[in-house]
């Protein structure tokens, strides 16, 4: 099993960023069960800080992206 780690995460939410399609493909492929990962709860606090402190997401739309992963 491998690990997804928080920068995989904010790729695959973050549609500006140039590693955006990859992630999310891979985000998608976990949930048609194609890909078996693990995701530390410490990934989410380090996701959704970046997202909202760095690149300026509201913390509520953030929390909704999170929860969907989860």
């Amino acid at each position: 099993m491998r690990g997804i780690d928080s920068n995989i995460l904010i790729y695959a939410l973050n549609k500006d960023l140039p590693e955006h399609l990859p992630c999310k493909q891979l985000l998608i492929n976990i949930v048609n069960g194609k890909e078996l990962v693990s995701i530390s709860s410490i990934v989410f606090m380090e996701c959704f800080h970046a997202l909202v402190k760095a690149f300026n997401y509201k913390g509520v739309e953030v929390k909704k992206r999170l929860i969907a992963i989860i």
